[in-house]
């Protein structure tokens, strides 16, 4: 499929409602996400991740949840960017990834035996009360 979005952006993984996208260069992730979005093909909504690779061991992502929009961290989606950017050769296996998100660092390893390892620190980001 073709999406109007900048020539850096090439997608990692593109399947029913999710998508991955490597952003390189000057490509905008706002707009790639509307791009996809707005497309028409994900009636349903679509689970996104933008993801920028700075050097071997660390990724910078933003993360788009089908009826949520934007999200500050997300270890499922720091999990699978890693593991997908170590498997197309972006970043270096065995190593701990460090994946940067709007709400914190985060840290994945995927080890020899294709088990995958995150960890990260935990901070609150909402409280409020609901009645039911």
């Amino acid at each position: 499929h073709n999406f109007p979005i900048n020539r850096p952006c090439n997608f990692l993984t593109l399947n029913r409602g999710f998508a991955q996208i490597l952003v390189k260069g000057a490509c905008n992730p706002v707009k790639a996400v509307q791009s996809l979005y707005y497309s028409g093909m994900f009636p349903n909504g679509i689970f996104l991740e933008c993801v920028r690779v700075v050097n071997g061991v660390t990724l910078k992502m933003r993360v788009w949840e089908k009826a949520n929009g934007e999200t500050w961290a997300c270890g499922t989606a720091a999990a699978a960017a890693a593991t997908a950017a170590i498997i197309n050769g972006k970043c270096l296996k065995g190593e701990t990834i460090t994946v940067k998100l709007k709400g914190g660092d985060l840290f994945v390893k995927l080890d020899e035996n294709g088990e995958v390892e995150l960890d990260g620190f935990v901070k609150q980001s909402f409280k409020g009360i609901i009645e039911i």
